[in-house]
């Protein structure tokens, strides 16, 4: 039901993608420089306590590029086909 806004709606969906990219820490959102300082703050005491942060981030990433791909990409005709389905 909101798949294929990149053709239906190609305003909210490179919305969503600037949006996605600063939840994200993309280097020139405020997000990154948070993730920046945590990771420069838990590498300076202790190493180990810096990989599952890292592990986080990276898994956030992923999870929200997941998103903006089940919401954004696909063909308007792939959804009457699965409406017509159900």
């Amino acid at each position: 039901m909101y798949r294929a806004y990149a053709e239906t709606r190609p305003t909210l969906s490179l919305w969503l993608f600037v949006s996605f990219l600063g939840l994200v820490g993309f280097p020139i959102s405020p997000a990154f420089l948070g993730e920046d300082l945590l990771l420069a703050h838990a590498s300076s005491h202790d190493l180990w306590f810096a990989l599952p942060i890292a592990i986080a981030f990276v898994i956030n990433g992923i999870t929200a590029a997941r998103v903006y791909q089940r919401l954004c990409m696909g063909r308007p005709v792939e959804v009457l086909v699965e409406d017509l389905s159900c």
